[in-house]
């Protein structure tokens, strides 16, 4: 009994030992799972704290980079807006949370923005652009966004984040620097214009005057008089070179001049500068000398005015500083490659010389020279008209000068050779000048009388014109072989009167017509070409420019007993840009400008008179550059002023004008047009 008691007892015993051990065990594996736990809770307050901090850090940053987040889903619903976005926008938190943001600051014209942009997101694109948003009370904010779409676990976009930058104080120093820029070219408007009614006002008179002094030498004045008109020439040419240099300045800084090549000859451009300057030299203490190097008899492709008008300059101011020695002009051909050809310009004189520390400010405009006593003459922008319209030729320019030994100018500029042919200032064509008949229409009764002494002086036959509507009158009756036409003339200017001779059936619808004009501020002869007018001669004219005209146009009557057709009138050198040697390839585009683009202009004029701009625009734009595939870019200028002028509020007269005047000169261009296709053809 005992010992079953006992065993019973060691049993129980035994079976709390294991109950105890299992609890202890239990309970230390409670406590290292609470340690666990507690370490794990420890590194997720570490993690959450780290997180606020660096989130408060970024959140910082982004304050202090004055970039507001906004925060939206697929719908555009705002789902969280940053404290700098809701600044920049007026509102506060509470009220954007759930509204559709473009709905609720994004203008009605600016909601397709925001929705293509959402777009490109919802395809995982980011994107950067600029957006006017509506602040609450009612103004604009400017901002530059880049939104960046969110993604879920899945890859999946679930909504976007714009960063919003403020752009308003740009916006509106852009708006004050656009408005600064209207008020200026307002001002550059004005400018021009009363340059070009100054102009105006002093070149006529001024022409009369240059006019007159020329005829007086040819009447035997005595030795007094002949001082008297030096003076008075010598005054002149000064006031005529200053008006000069300042309305080229003015067109220059307006953009106001092309290029436009035509073919000519430089040996006699440099003989008659030579003896223009010899004359004006032939009292001083200085001689001139010309030096012509071999191969410039030839025609060449280039401005001649341009060249003309830079020799001049330099020339002059050659003059200016030379009060004793020698001023040589020369020429030599640089290099020649095929048919293009650069041909260097040396003006040297032994003046007083240029210093060394002015030498690179001498082309600044109104930069002048005054040293060793010498008075400043001028205004100092002759040399810098001279660079500018070098520069404009893609030519170079340089001088080389020490005090005391004189200077050197030195131009180079790019042009195209011609065959030989005859060319104004040859015996032959000067004989020639003497059999033109001209027509003169000029309302100035000064200039008339200056022009007639000068024509009745070479043995020129004219008739005299005193308006538009006269020259139309007197055309319909007469045959001439050259029209100078004046531009401002009472009745009917000088722009009807040649588009009405181009128009109209008459004897003289080919017939060169040359604008007389003393207004200097010719938009690119735009509207000269436009009216069907060949080229320009300013007012007040040396005889000889004039004369150099008249022999220019008598020449182009020599043409073999197989009558050739000058294809100069196209601009040759933009054709051989275009087509080179293939002339396969240009007979194709001629052939498909006469047969298929020629006649699509004809659209134009049932166009114009319902005035459907928008078609006019259109259509313009479609065939301007055509006109440069048959070497017409003038007509292509004028064409592409028809565009500019059918948008915004087109004025119905002056693109009627424009069109008239246009389909003149195309008709003219025609036969043109087809002469060089068959060259190509036969080529």
């Amino acid at each position: 009994m005992n010992r079953k008691k006992l065993d019973t007892e060691a049993v129980s015993a035994a079976q709390e030992q294991t109950a105890r051990m299992q609890a202890e065990k239990m309970l230390e594996q409670r406590t290292n799972e609470l340690s666990v736990l507690k370490e794990q809770l420890l590194q997720v307050s570490t993690t959450l704290d780290q997180l606020r901090k660096s989130e408060e850090k970024y959140r910082g940053i982004m304050n202090n980079m004055d970039l507001g987040l906004l925060e939206v889903d697929n719908d555009q619903i705002i789902v969280r807006a940053y404290d700098r976005f809701c600044q920049m926008i007026g509102y506060r938190e509470d009220e954007l949370l759930g509204k559709n943001a473009s709905e609720l600051f994004v203008k009605p014209g600016n909601a397709d923005v925001l929705e293509r942009q959402q777009e490109k997101r919802k395809h995982g694109q980011s994107s950067s652009y600029e957006l006017p948003l509506l602040h609450k009370n009612g103004h604009t904010v400017w901002a530059l966004v880049s939104g960046v779409p969110i993604t879920n676990e899945k890859g999946q976009v679930v909504g976007s984040i714009g960063i919003h930058y403020n752009l308003t104080e740009r916006k509106q120093l852009e708006q004050e620097l656009e408005s600064a820029r209207s008020l200026a070219e307002e001002a550059r408007i004005a400018e021009n214009q009363f340059l070009a009614n100054m102009s105006h006002e002093m070149r006529t008179p001024l022409n009369a005057i240059i006019g007159m002094t020329n005829l007086l030498y040819d009447t035997s004045p005595s030795v007094q008089q002949q001082e008297y008109l030096d003076m008075l020439r010598s005054s002149a040419d000064f006031l005529h070179e200053l008006v000069s240099d300042l309305l080229d300045m003015a067109k220059i800084d307006s953009a106001r001049i092309d290029v436009q090549p035509e073919p000519f000859n430089v040996a006699g451009l440099l003989e008659t500068l030579a003896n223009e300057f010899r004359d004006k030299l032939a009292k001083s203490s200085v001689s001139f000398e010309l030096a012509i190097g071999n191969g410039l008899s030839d025609s060449f492709v280039g401005d001649s005015s341009l060249l003309r008008r830079i020799l001049y300059t330099l020339l002059s101011n050659a003059e200016k500083f030379t009060e004793a020695g020698l001023i040589r002009l020369s020429a030599r051909l640089q290099k020649q490659e095929g048919n293009k050809a650069w041909i260097e310009f040396d003006v040297a004189d032994t003046g007083m010389g240029i210093p060394d520390d002015k030498r690179e400010q001498i082309f600044e405009k109104f930069q002048q020279i005054s040293h060793l006593g010498q008075k400043q003459k001028g205004v100092g922008i002759g040399l810098t008209i001279a660079k500018r319209l070098v520069d404009l030729q893609g030519g170079q320019i340089s001088v080389q000068s020490a005090v005391g030994q004189g200077s050197v100018f030195t131009i180079s500029l790019p042009y195209v050779k011609r065959k030989a042919s005859s060319q104004p200032g040859t015996p032959e064509s000067a004989a020639l000048v003497s059999q033109m008949n001209v027509l003169v229409v000029e309302d100035n009764l000064m200039n008339q009388r200056y022009v007639s002494a000068l024509l009745t002086k070479w043995g020129v036959t004219y008739q005299i014109a005193r308006n538009g509507r006269e020259a139309v009158d007197v055309t319909q009756r007469s045959r001439f072989d050259l029209i100078l036409m004046d531009i401002q003339m009472p009745v009917l200017d000088g722009y009807e009167a040649a588009r009405s001779i181009r128009t109209k059936p008459n004897p003289n619808q080919q017939v060169p017509i040359v604008a007389l004009s003393a207004s200097a501020m010719l938009d690119h002869q735009e509207s000269l070409h436009a009216a069907g007018m060949n080229e320009f001669l300013g007012k007040p004219f040396y005889p000889a420019t004039l004369l150099e005209l008249l022999q220019k146009y008598a020449s182009a009557k020599i043409v073999p007993t197989t009558t050739v057709i000058d294809l100069t009138v196209l601009d040759q050198q933009q054709l051989t840009n275009l087509y080179g040697d293939d002339m396969e390839y240009a007979a194709d585009m001629f052939q498909t400008f006469l047969e298929q683009i020629l006649p699509e202009f004809d659209a134009f004029e049932p166009l114009i008179r319902e005035q459907q701009w928008a078609e006019v625009r259109q259509l313009a734009h479609k065939l301007k550059p055509t006109l440069r595939m048959v070497g017409l870019p003038k007509l292509e200028k004028v064409m592409a002023r028809l565009e500019e002028m059918a948008s915004g509020d087109p004025d119905v007269i002056d693109i009627q004008n424009l069109w008239q005047g246009f389909c003149a000169e195309l008709t003219n261009k025609k036969p043109l047009i087809e002469a060089q296709w068959q060259h190509y053809l036969t080529s």
